[in-house]
């Protein structure tokens, strides 16, 4: 019996989370700060549909959002700089559109409705294959844990940002990459 040799998970590199962003920009204010969340914080997308309103505080210094995760956990993670000014400007589109003030949502579709999980799919994929990738929203969460392994970050931290418990549910994220093996195969083969 073949053994199947483990790999990371599979996490768009920057160039790709550049030209997603992007895309994401061009559809509009929502769209935009939903999959600049998603890809800066690594929420799923269960979590980033059931936020409210007073889960997401931005001031003019920080950012965080506040996230019940599997069961009933809470965490709090914060937001990027960069973040920021698209939740503001998602914030102020929302106030404009009717039907918002009935409701405690932060991502609405028309008519103030709270968007599912579903419409989250939906929008992160479609705003992938305008840029040619063909990705889910777990890929931005596995982007946004691959950042952190790659830029350095401690495991706990990686563990307690995404909302698990153990450690070792993070470790996937240490892995090679199958460009990463290939390359260290090429590099260690001679030429003749």
């Amino acid at each position: 019996m073949a053994t199947r040799r483990r790999t990371a998970p599979r996490a768009l590199g920057e160039a790709d989370q550049r030209k997603l962003l992007r895309s994401a920009e061009a559809r509009g204010a929502r769209d935009h700060a939903l999959v600049a969340l998603a890809v800066h914080t690594g929420l799923r997308e269960a979590e980033l549909a059931c936020l409210d309103l007073e889960d997401v505080v931005v001031t003019a210094r920080t950012g965080r959002v506040r996230v019940v995760g599997k069961g009933t956990r809470q965490r709090t993670v914060p937001l990027p700089t960069r973040t920021r000014p698209l939740i503001t400007a998602w914030l102020q589109a929302r106030a404009r559109m009717p039907g918002t003030e009935s409701t405690n949502a932060l991502f609405v579709a028309r008519g103030g409705r709270r968007i599912a999980a579903r419409t989250i799919d939906h929008v992160i994929r479609t705003t992938g294959r305008q840029t040619g990738l063909e990705i889910s929203p777990h890929t931005l969460r596995h982007t946004f844990a691959t950042n952190l392994v790659r830029g350095g970050e401690d495991l706990v931290v990686v563990a307690e940002l995404l909302g698990h418990s153990r450690v070792e549910t993070v470790r996937v994220y240490t892995l090679p990459t199958e460009e990463q093996v290939q390359a260290a195969v090429d590099a260690a083969t001679v030429d003749y």
